[in-house]
C-alpha cells in the first residue's frame, strides 16, 4: 500500500511542477506581448500587472452597487 501512495505523491508533485512551469511560461509570453504592443501605454509601462485594469473596469459596476449604496440612501 505504501508504494502506491508514494507513486501517487510523486505523480502529483510532478504534475504540480509542470503546471507551475506552464504558469511561468504564460507570464513570460504575456510580458513579451505587453512590451512589444503599441496600442496601450498602461500595458507597455506596467506589463502583466496592467492587464488587471481591464478586469477591474469590468467588475467595477458590481462592486459600486455595494460600496456606494449607503451614500445614496
Amino acid at each position: 500500500m505504501f508504494p502506491l501512495i508514494a507513486g501517487l505523491l510523486q505523480l502529483m508533485s510532478a504534475l504540480f511542477v509542470f503546471l507551475l512551469g506552464l504558469g511561468v511560461i504564460a507570464i513570460i509570453v504575456m510580458f513579451i506581448a505587453d512590451i512589444t504592443q503599441t496600442k496601450s501605454a498602461i500595458r507597455r509601462n506596467y506589463p502583466v500587472v496592467g492587464r488587471f485594469r481591464y478586469f477591474f473596469e469590468h467588475i467595477g459596476e458590481f462592486f459600486r452597487q455595494y460600496f456606494f449604496a449607503m451614500d445614496r440612501e
